[in-house]
């Protein structure tokens, strides 16, 4: 359902998009899901992006020239934007516009939320409890996949598969995880316990995935095995073992695919990836760093899996298996109704 406004005028929105696919992908959904006009803004970054938000202000000096091109009036009554890179481009639109655009940024911004109308986010980010922050337990996605998933094709490839089909959905290690070789045994004898090597074991890779790792896992596990390695051409069973698969098992590092598998209706497994070594002198470095500003501490993806456990949508794969779970309801409508309340009369 598609939310509505009090004014007598419809918004117009811009979609400030990265070469972050999963990232833009959130933010398209949220502005599909209001139902509003919106124009997508590319944005492209010069080496300035990674000055802290503070210090850049409201500006474009971190964007290259054919982008600062694209942002032009008209100027629009809301931007929605995600992440940390698009966030001075945000407020540099508020300000030309007298103050009149609302911003709405997705994710973590790394700047105080009164910089914003609405900071839309998930418990990995850590974000403080405001009035203007929306924590959702996990990230908004379309209500439909997209148009290029081929469902027939991938249900031809599987037909013959024993089942139940269990999907291994792999991610990659982002700082501070690691997927190496004990951590892809490790994986793999969680799986076959979780499976007793009955049915079939689908390992799907994706783009962060190290090369090979698809492959790699698959001839450790027991019983029938099918290997998808990702390519960035041609069809991906993503979506189809979403929907097709008897159960999920997601590796812990991304957000979005967990958002998804828990929407699925499946029962869905996490994976926690191993993180990396540090010492406490380096740890307390951190720290100290984090609270001046100067860097941003790591996502605490623990802290999104325990609440989607102790909610019920998810299990932890190194756990006894029930094969019980909750379908979690999609937040991109939750996060829409917020975004058009910005806008009701008063």
């Amino acid at each position: 359902m598609k939310s509505d406004t009090a004014q007598t005028t419809t918004p117009l929105v811009w979609v400030l998009q990265t070469a972050r696919a999963g990232d833009s992908a959130q933010a398209r959904a949220l502005a599909e899901e209001l139902g509003w006009p919106f124009e997508l803004k590319t944005l492209r970054f010069n080496k300035l992006f990674n000055v802290p938000n503070r210090l850049l202000g409201a500006s474009l000096v971190s964007l290259t020239q054919e982008a600062k091109r694209t942002l032009a009036p008209p100027w629009p009554d809301l931007v929605i934007g995600v992440a940390r890179r698009t966030v001075p481009a945000a407020r540099w639109v508020r300000a030309q516009s007298g103050g009149r655009t609302k911003i709405v940024q997705v994710g973590r911004p790394r700047l105080d939320p009164s910089f914003f109308d609405l900071v839309i986010s998930t418990p990995q980010y850590g974000m403080p409890s405001r009035p203007n922050v929306l924590n959702l337990p996990v990230p908004v996605h379309p209500t439909t996949p997209s148009s290029n998933v081929d469902l027939a094709y991938w249900t031809e490839r599987f037909s013959a598969l024993p089942r139940p089909w269990t999907a291994l959905i792999l991610g990659g290690a982002p700082w501070p995880f690691r997927f190496d070789e004990p951590a892809m045994q490790e994986l793999a004898a969680q799986v076959n316990a979780l499976t007793g090597g009955s049915g079939t074991c689908i390992v799907c890779s994706s783009p962060r995935t190290p090369q090979g790792a698809a492959d790699a896992i698959a001839s450790l596990l027991e019983g029938s095995t099918f290997a998808y390695n990702w390519s960035k051409d041609g069809p991906n069973p993503y979506h189809a073992l979403l929907a097709s698969s008897d159960r999920l098992v997601i590796c812990g590092d991304s957000a979005s695919m967990l958002g998804e598998a828990c929407a699925s209706g499946k029962p869905v497994y996490i994976y926690d990836l191993p993180s990396r070594a540090f010492s406490g002198a380096t740890a307390r470095l951190g720290t100290a760093l984090s609270r001046t500003g100067l860097i941003t501490p790591p996502r605490n993806m623990r802290a999104l899996h325990r609440g989607l456990i102790e909610q019920g949508h998810a299990l932890a794969l190194a756990t006894p298996a029930t094969d019980k779970t909750r379908k979690l309801t999609n937040q991109v409508g939750a996060a829409s109704q917020r975004v058009a309340a910005l806008f009701k009369a008063h």
